[in-house]
């Protein structure tokens, strides 16, 4: 009883500290500019010149893929960018350690990073599916609904898993360049289909497994098919995935450093 107890408030003793840390963090984020070029502009931009053409004969199927296609890569760059090198960028500057010495541990800022990236998000998704709506004059409500649902089941796990780069021997200013074409790539391989009786087939089984800009899809599709009234939210969602990327998380959490490399 005593252990039950103690668990419990040891969970909500975590929560109301990573909320302080999400305070914090929501200041920080929402006031920097660059964080809306990465996150917003850039697939805005991306949208207007690969998609002008083709708004005025696009189906709402086709629409609605085309929302979730742009919502993996603004996820991927918004964790990436928010969670794994700002991670690395405060354990180099020393902000991580300081913050686990006030705090007695590191999870609760790790989680508190995660929740406020999850807040921006959110905000950005919001924007982005808003204006590709207008631009391609197509209803959004489903959409709206969908991008609220994908934060818990899919988004954190993977925000988890992103953590592992902040649990590397690296440098901040290092890493950021990779990780970006890294997310362009993952970004590019959605949809891979390849049927060539060779082991190549095999490629395109792992991109459905291991690839999180496609789990991202094939979740986000499943829960909007839901709530199109078109299917089952078991239907392609990526459960196994997300499990695999929330223990991997899990792991990074507890061996993750706060001890800079920066001057190594």
């Amino acid at each position: 009883m005593n252990l039950l107890s103690n668990w419990v408030w040891g969970g909500i003793s975590t929560i109301l500290r990573s909320f302080e840390y999400f305070k914090i963090f929501n200041k920080e984020i929402f006031y920097n500019k660059i964080s809306y070029i990465w996150s917003l502009g850039a697939p805005i931009i991306f949208l207007i010149i690969n998609d002008f053409n083709e708004r005025t004969n696009m189906t709402y199927e086709a629409f609605s893929y085309d929302v979730l296609f742009y919502w993996s890569y603004i996820i991927l760059i918004t964790g990436i960018q928010g969670i794994g090198i700002d991670l690395l960028f405060m354990r180099d500057q020393n902000f991580l350690k300081m913050y686990t010495y006030i705090t007695g541990s590191k999870f609760p800022i790790i989680l508190g990073r995660i929740l406020s990236q999850c807040l921006f998000l959110w905000v950005n998704l919001i924007l982005f599916t808003v204006f590709i709506g207008l631009f391609q004059e197509q209803p959004i409500a489903s959409l709206l609904v969908t991008s609220l649902l994908i934060l818990i089941p899919v988004v954190i796990p993977i925000y988890f898993f992103i953590v592992l780069i902040a649990a590397m021997p690296i440098r901040s200013n290092s890493i950021g360049p990779i990780l970006t074409f890294i997310v362009l790539f993952l970004v590019s391989l959605i949809g891979l289909k390849i049927d060539t009786g060779t082991v190549m087939d095999y490629f395109v089984y792992l991109n459905d497994f291991l690839n999180p800009a496609q789990v991202i899809v094939t979740s986000a599709e499943s829960i909007h098919s839901m709530l199109s009234g078109a299917g089952s939210i078991l239907i392609g969602f990526s459960v196994l995935p997300l499990a695999v990327y929330l223990l991997v998380g899990s792991i990074s959490c507890q061996e993750m450093s706060i001890i800079s490399k920066k001057g190594r």
